[in-house]
């Protein structure tokens, strides 16, 4: 979060993006609120967002080992692969997580795990 938050990240909520980091807030928000990911946006540039599950949907290990190597400016970055993408999108749910994985399977055959 402190990451996010130097590179102009805004949580979405109207909380401290801090308090990501307690367990039991985060176990409030899901019993309390449903919520399934904590949003931050960038104020100056609407099309820069992050999503970060409040509870682990797939293991870890599992998506680090399908994830892409990929060279963001001077940084080796895992990406998350796409069927896995699409996983987590299934399980988030939101009306705009199943327009982005139709726009991420128009005229590609996805194979599920």
């Amino acid at each position: 979060m402190e990451s996010l938050s130097r590179s102009g990240l805004r949580p979405r909520a109207p909380v401290p993006a801090s308090q990501f980091a307690d367990p039991c807030i985060r176990s409030s928000w899901v019993r309390d609120k449903g919520m399934q990911v904590f949003s931050m946006f960038d104020p100056s540039n609407p099309l820069r967002e992050v999503d970060v599950f409040v509870e682990q949907p797939i293991p870890f290990e599992e998506l680090y080992s399908n994830a892409l190597l990929s060279r963001v400016g001077e940084t080796d970055t895992r990406i998350a692969s796409l069927p896995d993408l699409i996983r987590m999108k299934r399980i988030a749910g939101r009306p705009v997580d199943l327009e982005d994985i139709a726009a991420l399977t128009a005229g590609r055959e996805v194979k599920d795990d």
